[in-house]
């Protein structure tokens, strides 16, 4: 950069080793920090803020699955003898009423699983709904797929009873909410409603990301402040680490230079090597680009 003394904007990512390199080689530029690698360090940040709520996230998941499943309707559903301490005995179940014989009783749960499934009820809701166990319930798909039936659609990670992961979730609330799934959109909804903490991040994420966004970066240290004292640790340590750089930030939520481009064809690329496993040379990826190009 010193042999081209005309260079008047570098594009850089956070690095202080860049920066110092471009105070040196291009002291009378002007530097901009890359909205990309701003809006991947956030997403940093909700994900470790995330970690530590991980029964919110189940939680949500769960409800999710109750808000998006269908009205069961009339399906014959038999009662089950479930042990002392939850039912009475069966004596009494079936009194007043002809007992149908075992086999009868089974062939109408199986008939049952099949039925609530269709509509799109979650595996652990049918079994809480049915009295069975959760095995039992896998155990009766399997023999409807070998029996002819159309196999059963894994549920979405949104609405399974172990919840998506922190990372998932971190991505869904930096994305736009035009662009998000019924189901990613229903959970974030759920999730809100359970964690008044979830409500304040998804909030900071969503205003730092308009201001990405819009290119507003007068009202950069107006968020800085509010997330830093927001009571979101994570949050707060992103916003404190954006004073060490604040200019060049700024620059970059003001003026239109950005890496987003140049950071889209690396992680691309990074994509093909990995998918050849090692095996994937110089050639092959310069022909990828040419192909794309």
């Amino acid at each position: 950069m010193a042999e081209h003394p005309t260079i008047s904007v570098v594009c850089r990512d956070r690095s202080d080793l860049y920066a110092d390199g471009i105070r040196r080689g291009a002291p009378k530029a002007v530097q901009v920090v890359d909205r990309f690698h701003l809006v991947h360090n956030l997403r940093q940040a909700l994900e470790a803020f995330l970690l530590n709520h991980r029964p919110a996230l189940q939680a949500a998941a769960v409800c999710t699955a109750m808000a998006l499943s269908p009205a069961a309707g009339h399906v014959p559903i038999m009662l089950m003898y479930r042990g002392r301490p939850r039912s009475p005995k069966p004596s009494q179940m079936w009194e007043g009423t002809a007992r149908p014989p075992r086999h009868a009783r089974w062939v109408a749960i199986y008939e049952a699983v099949h039925a609530l499934r269709a509509q799109g009820m979650p595996l652990a809701t049918i079994a809480r709904r049915l009295g069975i166990s959760r095995p039992t319930v896998y155990a009766y798909l399997r023999r409807g797929a070998d029996a002819g039936h159309a196999p059963e659609p894994e549920g979405s990670p949104y609405t399974r009873p172990q919840g998506p992961s922190a990372r998932a979730v971190s991505f869904v609330m930096i994305s736009p909410a035009a662009t998000r799934s019924a189901e990613a959109q229903s959970y974030v909804d759920q999730l809100c409603a359970i964690d008044a903490g979830m409500v304040r991040a998804h909030g900071l994420s969503q205003a730092f990301l308009a201001i990405v966004r819009e290119r507003r970066g007068e009202d950069l240290e107006a968020w800085m402040s509010e997330a830093m004292h927001s009571g979101i640790t994570e949050v707060a340590r992103f916003a404190r680490g954006l004073q060490d750089d604040l200019r060049a930030i700024k620059a970059g939520l003001t003026l239109e230079w950005s890496n987003g481009a140049t950071e889209g064809q690396i992680h691309r690329l990074k994509l093909v090597k990995r998918q050849g496993y090692g095996r994937a040379s110089f050639a092959l990826l310069r022909q990828r680009v040419l192909q794309a190009a």
